[in-house]
């Protein structure tokens, strides 16, 4: 395409040399006649010379002539180049920037977020028989869900979070943790938990709305993958199942309420042994010392109600544990055991702890 631009726009000289020479014969001959006579008048021993200056004059007229045109049509012809060069060296350079935004683009796709539970309490005391009950039968029953329920405060969510971290090495493609506010006015949709899992993989991905559309692609995000789903605090069954996934990964639910589905090991968990509560408590407070035994047992051995004490007492240094003690069982009088430890070890907290 750039040749032929260029050669449409040089510039055609070459009719002007003949035009030249037929001009400059022209004109000898009309200066012969005119001189003819005069150079007639002139000694021949001189004519020769006289004759010579002329042709010599004639042909200069034609180098220079010659020269000229050339010198021209080079000119243009380079001046045409360069700007077809130049055009062609934006479109290289154009090309080369297009290239290198539709590289960078490829280059820096949406993070990803496989790898979401959140870390166990690094206290986290009791639970061997039900860690070891969990692993074996997803050891040798092959299941591939498990499941927590039990009371509010009984610690489902920080057990199911200690067995995940020893599951993980098996599950190494996706760990997803997803709280399906169970307990609340608005628990989440299946919808809701499937968009949530797809975009741990696709952020940017426009997903459907509706349930129907969105299980196929939930399965086929999840086929042949060893992921592990950890769905906390689900409200009942029925918000569950839509999300059991492929064989090859893992489900762990946790929830208040004791229900079953295919292929669902139920655990109900009960409050810790007297001896791991108080194992607890010292684990987070030390200085709780000989009462802790007693403290543990106004905390209903309750996972939950004995970490707000022990975080209380960790941090009111002026509050003896005996002091604790005492307002602890005046509040049980009013509010019953539970309520009591909880309300009490809460209220005690820095604000920020509150929070927390």
């Amino acid at each position: 395409m750039s040749n032929s631009t260029a050669s449409s726009h040089q510039p055609q000289r070459r009719w002007l040399i003949p035009a030249i020479i037929a001009i400059i014969f022209f004109a000898g001959n009309l200066a012969s006649e005119l001189f003819g006579n005069l150079i007639g008048e002139i000694p021949p021993s001189y004519q020769w010379a006289v004759w010579a200056i002329i042709g010599i004059a004639l042909l200069t007229t034609i180098i220079a002539a010659i020269s000229e045109a050339r010198r021209a049509d080079d000119s243009s012809s380079s001046t045409v180049g360069n700007n077809s060069e130049a055009r062609h060296g934006m479109t290289i350079s154009g090309d080369i920037v297009a290239r290198d935004k539709i590289v960078y683009a490829l280059q820096t796709p949406a993070v990803s977020a496989l790898h979401q539970l959140p870390t166990p309490p690094a206290d986290f005391t009791g639970r061997d028989a039900e860690l070891n009950e969990l692993m074996a039968k997803l050891e040798t029953g092959g299941a591939t869900i498990s499941g927590l329920q039990g009371m509010g405060g009984v610690g489902k969510t920080t057990l199911a979070l200690k067995l995940a971290a020893l599951l993980t090495p098996r599950y190494p493609d996706a760990q997803l943790f997803l709280d399906l506010k169970g307990a609340s006015d608005k628990p989440l949709s299946p919808a809701e938990a499937m968009a949530h899992v797809i975009r741990a993989c696709h952020p940017t991905a426009k997903l459907p709305e509706s349930e129907t559309e969105l299980k196929p692609l939930y399965q086929s995000m999840l086929h042949s993958q060893r992921a592990l789903l950890l769905m906390d605090n689900a409200r009942e069954a029925k918000q569950v199942e839509p999300l059991l996934p492929p064989a090859t990964c893992c489900l762990l639910v946790t929830s208040r309420q004791h229900f079953t589905l295919p292929g669902l090991y139920a655990k109900d968990l009960n409050t810790l042994p007297p001896k791991d509560a108080g194992q607890l408590l010292l684990t987070i407070a030390p200085r709780i010392g000989a009462a802790a035994e007693a403290i543990a047992k106004l905390c209903g051995y309750l996972p939950q109600a004995l970490r707000l004490a022990a975080s209380a007492l960790a941090e009111q240094i002026d509050l003896s544990p005996a002091d604790y003690l005492r307002r602890l069982e005046n509040a049980q009088t009013r509010l019953g055991l539970v309520e009591a430890s909880l309300n009490l070890s809460y209220d005690l907290l820095e604000a920020e702890t509150q929070k927390w």
